[in-house]
């Protein structure tokens, strides 16, 4: 799902949480996963498809600040 989607779907209250979790079998990359209510998961992508990764959890935490979210989930 792309930061712009994600945005809107924040504002009309779809999403639980946000996570920052390592890159599956990426080393030293993170990855921002979304939660929502049903307990499923999305996770933010590029605009060209393809999981967006962050070279740091900073960079991640910053997308889920501008998406609208106030709590962010770190997992190491």
């Amino acid at each position: 799902m792309e930061e712009k989607e994600a945005a809107i779907r924040f504002d009309s209250g779809q999403f639980k949480r946000a996570i920052v979790t390592p890159a599956p079998m990426v080393q030293n990359q993170w990855v921002l996963q979304l939660q929502r209510k049903d307990k499923s998961t999305a996770v933010i992508s590029l605009q060209r498809g393809g999981v967006r990764h962050f070279k740091t959890i900073d960079a991640a935490y910053r997308v889920a600040l501008k998406i609208g979210f106030r709590t962010i989930t770190v997992n190491s």
